[in-house]
């Protein structure tokens, strides 16, 4: 996805948060956010909470997740993703969430073990998917059922 600075809004930030990005593309209606760096287990729940208060504030369900520049997270914080994080983004975003993540070769063995998770735990109505491919993730985003 090229982002061009027509059709994205970039959202503030507070200044500790050097390790992540986020723009809202009004023109897909998709929150995106792009990890910038390795993060310590303080700042992986710092960032996805960054996510989230966006994603309220634009009233956005749909996010693209790029972890390329992230580490893969230990054990304890993917627990904490798949058990309390990503549960309760249903309630707080109004029903139904579709979330895609990008993520490198590198990492994307250790992620999809993280997806298996994900969808084995049956978070209704939320949607997650990881891709190694930016173009394939931004198409499967826009497929996503209608009402987002």
């Amino acid at each position: 996805m090229v982002m061009n600075s027509a059709f994205t809004t970039p959202l503030p930030l507070p200044a500790e948060l050097d390790f992540l990005r986020l723009r809202y593309r009004p023109d897909l209606h998709t929150l995106v956010a792009r990890w910038q760096r390795p993060v310590l287990p303080a700042e992986l729940r710092q960032g996805y909470a960054a996510i989230l208060q966006a994603a309220e504030a634009t009233a956005c369900p749909v996010w693209l997740v790029d972890l390329r520049g992230r580490n893969a997270p230990a054990t304890a914080e993917a627990h904490w993703l798949n058990t309390e994080f990503l549960p309760q983004l249903p309630g707080r975003l109004g029903g139904l969430v579709c979330l895609g993540f990008l993520v490198s070769p590198h990492f994307g063995e250790q992620f999809a073990l993280a997806a298996v998770a994900i969808q084995s735990a049956s978070y209704e109505p939320l949607t997650v998917r990881y891709f190694e491919d930016e173009g394939r993730l931004t198409h499967w985003l826009a497929q996503c059922p209608p009402g987002y």
